[in-house]
């Protein structure tokens, strides 16, 4: 993994179209908490079921979501550049929903749960802007899961 000083940071979150709603104030206040981490392929970020301490904001690469049993573990979603990953976290932990992993080399900017919280708490500017992150997330999972389950029961 690798740390980025809070301008480089910055400037990532800056270029995200999930921010364009957010002042330069607001952006480097989520970037004093962020740190750019580095996968490798094949990585797990996080597992099903752990608890949610972290939140991800991919940059470049792409992640699989999965559900997994004791047997297998089956794709649901991929995460790419731009969205978010961890939405649980934001919403005050609880467990995570699904498995990541990296497809191929991934970075992503890491964001603190407890931390993040705050500042949302504390600013209600970043705290509106990242819910509309994780309604849009939310939206577009559940229109995923919407179609895989009518290509699978028109079979």
């Amino acid at each position: 993994m690798s740390h980025l000083a809070s301008d480089e940071v910055y400037a990532r979150l800056r270029a995200l179209e999930l921010f364009k709603g957010m002042g330069e104030k607001e952006i480097r206040s989520l970037a004093e908490l962020a740190e750019e981490v580095e996968f490798s392929a094949g990585t797990v970020i996080f597992t099903e079921c752990e608890p949610a301490t972290h939140c991800y904001l991919i940059v470049t690469g792409h992640v699989v979501l999965e559900i997994c049993d004791p047997d297998k573990c089956s794709p649901i979603s991929t995460v790419g550049p731009g969205e978010l990953l961890g939405w649980t976290t934001v919403l005050g932990g609880g467990r995570l929903t699904a498995t990541a992993r990296c497809q191929e080399p991934t970075r992503a900017i890491e964001l603190p749960g407890p931390e993040l919280i705050a500042l949302c708490e504390s600013n209600p500017v970043v705290g509106y802007q990242l819910m509309k992150c994780v309604a849009q997330t939310l939206a577009g999972r559940l229109t995923a899961t919407r179609l895989q389950l009518l290509d699978l029961y028109s079979r």
